[in-house]
């Protein structure tokens, strides 16, 4: 009998059918979180630490994009570090492909500041500001440029340039990134202790003006009453593609995207995640009184979440659609996260969609 897989998940609501597959359909599988979020993921299925993660699409995809897309470069491969969530030396060599879909509905991202920071009031005072991410080649970093993008900002003289932009190599940063660490890291890092109730620190400034993190999420904390380091919510984007996907090893892949079966060690994990998720939407009292219960959140905002996430249904979380990652893929590098690449097309960011698939679903 095969060891249970490891499996990298974010501890929060959408975890939900992940516990349900192993606490209802005995899926064997030992659940790591990261409450950091994708980048650290990333680096952890890289290090062989996890062989399957369940995690923010663009994550995924900008990681795999760059690496892919820089493969040909020495230049580039001698730049590459931790820090974009990479870091085995392979050169360019990919250890983990995408090889499923989770949750099909975008995920609202809610774009935040401190309460006590009167000098923002809304996303236009934003510009070339310090963006607070929870690790570079995160989905909160991600987001950043495709927040400057939406905004009209990329290449603008007054948008901040960093060394340790998305590649550390080719894309200027649309901000000033600053790595703080998980959710509580970054309501602390945009507010001035002082003026935080909850705060016994001396009198300190923010570290960085703004971050975003999943609307949800983030809405307990947008009072004056939440505890610790309450934020005001200052707008909202919402990308347009599945919000999650699934990555294996390598060592799990089948040897062709298009192969008709899985691997016998994940045809299990599709299997009860489809499950899983047929369950989650028929139970909709039980599924919002767990997330309630196990995770932080208040009934009403775990409720509103449910009404509006759709996870993948019909049995399909195996495999991903060649067209939804080419999607992501255009809309990443008119972002500039590939580089210099505002208004390209997909095939001129030097970035092979197909080479990173592990398998392949139909285009439903």
């Amino acid at each position: 009998m095969s060891d249970p897989l490891r499996i990298g998940f974010v501890p929060e609501h959408f975890s939900t059918p992940l516990h349900f597959a192993i606490e209802k359909f005995d899926l064997a599988a030992t659940l790591i979180p990261f409450p950091t979020g994708t980048g650290a993921m990333i680096a952890a299925i890289e290090a062989g630490e996890i062989e399957v993660g369940i995690g923010l699409t663009e994550g995924w995809i900008a990681h795999l994009g760059k690496k892919k897309s820089s493969s040909t470069s020495p230049q580039t491969q001698s730049t590459k570090s931790d820090e974009d969530g990479g870091g085995n030396g392979d050169g360019g060599i990919h250890d983990f492909k995408l090889v499923g879909t989770y949750v099909s509905s975008p995920l609202n991202w809610a774009i935040s500041t401190g309460l006590d920071r009167n000098d923002i009031q809304d996303v236009e005072d934003l510009k070339g500001k310090r963006v607070g991410i929870s690790r570079f080649g995160s989905g909160s970093h991600i987001m950043s440029f495709v927040l400057a993008q939406s905004r009209g900002w990329l290449n603008s003289p007054s948008t901040s340039k960093s060394q340790n932009d998305t590649d550390n190599a080719s894309s200027p940063s649309p901000f000033t990134p600053v790595p703080l660490g998980n959710f509580e890291a970054l309501r602390k890092g945009v507010s001035h202790a002082s003026h935080d109730p909850s705060s016994t620190s001396p009198t300190t400034s923010a570290t960085a003006d703004f971050f975003m993190w999943e609307t949800y999420t983030s809405s307990k904390y947008h009072s004056p009453n939440a505890r610790p380091h309450p934020i005001k919510k200052i707008g909202e984007i919402e990308p347009a593609w599945p919000s999650w996907m699934i990555v294996s090893s390598l060592s799990l892949s089948p040897p062709s995207p298009s192969s008709s079966s899985s691997p016998s060690r994940l045809t299990p994990l599709f299997t009860a995640l489809d499950l899983a998720i047929e369950y989650f939407n028929h139970h909709r009292d039980e599924s919002i009184a767990y997330i309630v219960s196990h995770m932080d959140y208040s009934e009403r905002d775990a409720r509103s979440w449910y009404e509006g996430v759709r996870f993948v249904r019909g049995g399909r979380t195996r495999g991903v659609r060649r067209g939804d990652v080419r999607g992501v893929v255009e809309l990443l590098g008119r972002a500039g996260v590939f580089g210099e690449g505002e208004g390209k097309a997909e095939g001129e960011f030097g970035v092979d969609v197909d080479g990173m698939i592990g398998m392949s679903a139909v285009d439903y």
